[in-house]
């Protein structure tokens, strides 16, 4: 029966209201949503229950017996549908995913590819069969284990959570140790000892439809998982047996609207087992968010006529990538929106990579790398260093599990496998040398400091007794201390390695993945080119704001409305002009050969641009290098966009102005390549910049969007 409680009830009476049911025998599933909360009754009572009596009970407003045999994934028992979130991958609600991969995992080389191909095509989550049930015992049956490690290996590789088949109730634990969700096939669908063992699991499921199953069959399968205690179940229709010869199966989309109505939980479709034909999953994918599904699952094979499995109804990378332009168009049309995996999104170890871990310094930075090793497993216990001034601020903050003073280092490098130096850079090569003799054997020892040489240098006397790899993560925040840190710091940022002898491959495999599970881009480096570009891109850009802070500053001690004439540009040029010389002191003074250099090579394009004052051709010349470069950079941190030319797009400041022209430019199947809106005055329309690969595609896109009723300027 379902149980309707009141939205004004308590805590307290709810809880009532539960254990009177489970006093007569009922097991009690609770489904809060966001206008009331359900408690579903399940069971057979000895003694019938009057929803009379219950009615009377405080905190209920009413009682209805559910006449269906279905009962917890019935949409009575949760009026909300349920979203399902698979390792930050949201399913449901009113996003559409798309799960995509090869049929099966067919070698390591195979999956990496096929990993990176469907990430690039826009897949949310990845698929490949380790294990695959085959009609003929000839067929190829899968890798099974080794398979499952190639695929986690892939999905690792490109950040996307992956799915498996699981074919039996004694391989749950293994698949699950591998896979983020776990696929029951059509097959399947009624081994109802898999379907128990899945209930007792804590991954999301994938269940399919029997190839001859009624919908009330194939709910009553997800009400197996349900019940046994894993309400994470998503649908997936794939078809049905018919007398129709021309296709694999017949797909059942009038299942899409029927389920909806019935179920709570949320449907995928497989066009690609539904068809068996290539030619035909592009459109039945588009016909399957039309209709309403939560998203699709679709087989994408690197070479699909050399596929070992199920290569004639397998896209290559260039169809999946028509595929999701369609499907970028189409869901909006249907109120849906493709699914976006969230920034935070990291994958949990399953075990720590190091057992006790010591960050000497416990700031912003150190802080914030303790919280997010801490996020992801890590580390099995985390000890932070600093002064004993720091004590109160640092445990109050809750950053490591244990605290030591400088004069306590010894007993805090005790049996240590993983040390992180991120105290201020002119400490750091001073701490190398006072920890040498205390650290153990074989440890990692690294550093988050922001210049490399001297630190590098310093750390060579450890060679054949620790493995020291210099790092600089290329992050950072206004904000100081313990109290601040964050978890997300590290995300999408650039983090520069600088290994110094001989480094046992499994020692930086390891940190090197750790350093991609908390959402940052490990790269190599040698100490000297690390510190010449950072010098570049970040030392002289600071000293460069605080010259023009102090030459407008001291322009405005003589004419006060330069200061007031100040914009939010000029304030975002010069916003680390506000950070203190301490901050700056060892960092500048580790450096000064490298920032002597880009300081004048800064000068002498000064003097180039000073001269050009003059000249209209030479002026227009260095603006438009500047442009180009500008665009050249890439805006999340992993390369360069290489946006060749640009056109500027008016755009009206209604709702809905902006998706007209990125569906329109996505129907012509033109990739934007950076975007920057410019919004001058509310309730006025704004300006739409968008940069594009070569001034052909900048051509052909403001044609489209003229053609559309849009107004386009074409620079130059």
């Amino acid at each position: 029966m379902i149980v309707i409680i009141d939205q004004g009830a308590s805590d307290h009476q709810i809880a009532r209201v539960e254990q009177v049911l489970k006093d007569r025998g009922y097991q009690v599933h609770r489904s809060d949503g966001s206008q009331q909360t359900v408690l579903g009754a399940v069971g057979s009572p000895e003694s019938p229950v009057d929803p009379r009596d219950l009615e009377m009970l405080e905190g209920v407003r009413e009682v209805h017996r559910v006449q269906r045999s279905f009962k917890l994934v019935d949409r009575a028992c949760q009026p909300e549908g349920s979203v399902i979130d698979v390792a930050g991958v949201r399913i449901g609600g009113d996003e559409f995913t798309v799960i995509a991969g090869p049929c099966a995992v067919e070698s390591r080389e195979q999956m990496l590819r096929a990993a990176r191909e469907v990430k690039s095509g826009g897949a949310h989550i990845l698929r490949g069969g380790a294990f695959k049930p085959r009609t003929g015992p000839y067929s190829f049956q899968g890798l099974e284990d080794e398979g499952l490690k190639y695929l986690r290996e892939a999905g690792d590789s490109q950040k996307l959570p992956v799915v498996t088949e699981v074919i039996d109730a004694k391989d749950v634990d293994l698949v699950g140790r591998h896979a983020d969700m776990l696929q029951v096939g059509a097959r399947a669908m009624q081994n109802f000892r898999l379907l128990t063992a899945l209930g007792k699991s804590s991954k999301p499921v994938l269940l399919k439809r029997g190839m001859a199953a009624t919908l009330e069959e194939f709910l009553l399968a997800a009400e197996y998982i349900v019940a046994n205690g894993n309400p994470r179940v998503v649908l997936c229709e794939r078809g049905v047996r018919t007398f129709e010869p021309w296709t694999r199966n017949t797909l059942d989309l009038s299942a899409i609207p029927v389920l909806k109505k019935l179920t709570h939980l949320p449907i995928l479709v497989d066009p690609s087992h539904a068809t068996g034909v290539r030619d035909y999953v592009a459109p039945m994918a588009r016909a399957a968010a039309a209709a309403g599904a939560d998203g699709i699952i679709i087989e994408v094979h690197p070479e699909p006529d050399q596929a070992l499995c199920d290569g004639a109804q397998s896209l290559d990378a260039e169809q999946f990538g028509a595929l999701m332009a369609d499907l970028r168009i189409i869901a909006p049309a249907v109120h849906r929106r493709m699914s976006v995996a969230p920034r935070s999104l990291t994958r949990t170890l399953e075990s720590p990579l190091f057992e006790r871990a010591v960050l000497i310094g416990v700031g912003l930075m150190g802080g914030s790398l303790a919280l997010a090793l801490r996020e992801i497993n890590a580390v099995g216990t985390l000890v932070g260093v600093d002064v004993a001034s720091e004590r109160a601020a640092i445990e109050s903050a809750g950053v490591v599990d244990k605290f030591f003073t400088v004069e306590e280092m010894a007993e805090a490098l005790d049996g240590a496998d993983l040390v992180v130096l991120a105290s201020p850079v002119e400490s750091i090569v001073e701490t190398i040398g006072k920890i040498a003799p205390l650290l153990k054997p074989g440890a990692l020892l690294t550093d988050l400091g922001s210049t490399k040489q001297a630190i590098c240098k310093a750390a060579e006397r450890l060679a054949g007794k620790v493995a020291f790899v210099g790092g600089h993560p290329m992050a950072g925040s206004e904000r100081r201390g313990a109290a601040h840190a964050n978890p997300l710091l590290f995300q999408d940022a650039a983090w520069a390695l600088c290994p110094v002898g001989d480094i046992p491959s499994q020692i930086l495999d390891s940190w090197r993945s750790i350093i991609e599970r908390i959402g940052a881009h490990p790269f190599d480096l040698d100490a000297q080119r690390h510190d010449h570009l950072a010098a570049a891109v970040s030392h002289v850009p600071h000293l460069v704001a605080v010259a023009l802070a102090n030459s407008v500053g001291r322009l405005g001690e003589q004419d006060p409305m330069a200061g007031q004439l100040a914009a939010s540009g000029f304030r975002d040029v010069t916003r680390t002009a506000s950070s203190p010389y301490r901050l700056w002191r060892g960092i500048l003074g580790s450096n000064q050969d490298a920032i002597s250099q880009r300081l004048k090579a800064f000068r002498q394009a000064l003097d180039e641009i000073e001269a050009a004052l003059g000249s209209d051709e030479r002026l227009d010349q260095e603006l438009s290098e500047a442009a180009r470069h500008r665009l050249g950079m890439r805006q999340d941190g992993l390369g360069l966009l290489q946006a060749e030319a640009e056109i500027i797009v008016r755009v009206e400041d209604r709702p809905g102005a902006l998706s007209l022209i990125t569906t329109a430019l996505a129907h012509a199947q033109i990739n934007i390549r950076d975007i920057q809106i410019l919004k001058v005055r509310q309730d006025e329309d704004g300006v739409l910049r968008l940069a594009f690969a070569d001034r052909g595609l900048a051509q052909q896109a403001a044609e489209v969007l003229r053609a559309a009723g849009q107004e386009v300027r074409v620079p130059g």
